[in-house]
């Protein structure tokens, strides 16, 4: 199946509703001087997290993108991507989202999905979000208490050791390194002794 151009320049250039960024807020100081001490980017929730959950931000064809649903993908993304995609290049990233559902769309259209070696990556992805959400998950819900970590660590003291190593590097005969001066040029059995 051939895809015409213009279909493909016109579906690229889908129109969405984008609305103004917010003008930042004035900066404050910490209150605390532990505060300046960690510096924590946080991630700003960006002018779509104000909208309606169900409000249409895009079009793709007969598929349509909810304010909700752009933040939940954006929410997937690694953190140090996140206020860029929430910001400055939110536009670019609903660009590149918008041009991802076209193709994946016409790879069902081409049937590329029924490949086994698309079916295997497709399995491959899967598998690598679940255990990536599963790993979230786990940390976020398990609980250590202070003591039960101390009481563990002191019944498997032995488990766990400390190791300390030095080396004395000691010149002998045939060694590119100068001797100093005064310094007596040693056998390397006079070395090791």
């Amino acid at each position: 199946m051939k895809i015409h151009p213009i279909f493909t320049a016109l579906l690229v250039s889908v129109a969405y509703a984008q609305t103004p960024a917010p003008k930042p807020a004035a900066p404050t100081k910490p209150a605390t001087p532990a505060a300046q001490s960690t510096p924590a980017t946080p991630v700003t929730p960006g002018p779509l997290a104000a909208l309606d959950p169900d409000r249409v931000i895009a079009t793709i064809g007969t598929e349509t993108i909810t304010a909700g649903q752009f933040n939940a993908i954006v929410d997937g993304l690694p953190q140090q991507y996140q206020a860029q995609a929430r910001g400055p290049a939110k536009r670019q990233f609903m660009e590149q989202l918008v041009q991802l559902k076209i193709l994946a769309h016409q790879a069902v259209i081409m049937h590329i999905d029924e490949l086994p070696q698309a079916k295997q990556q497709i399995a491959f992805a899967r598998e690598n979000i679940l255990a990536q959400m599963a790993g979230k998950a786990i940390v976020e819900n398990v609980k250590v208490d202070k003591e039960d970590l101390l009481k563990y660590y002191e019944e498997h003291k032995n488990d766990y050791q400390q190791v300390s190593a030095h080396h004395i590097l000691i010149r002998f005969k045939g060694s590119p390194v100068p001797l100093k001066d005064g310094q007596k040029d040693l056998t390397e059995e006079e070395a090791l002794a």
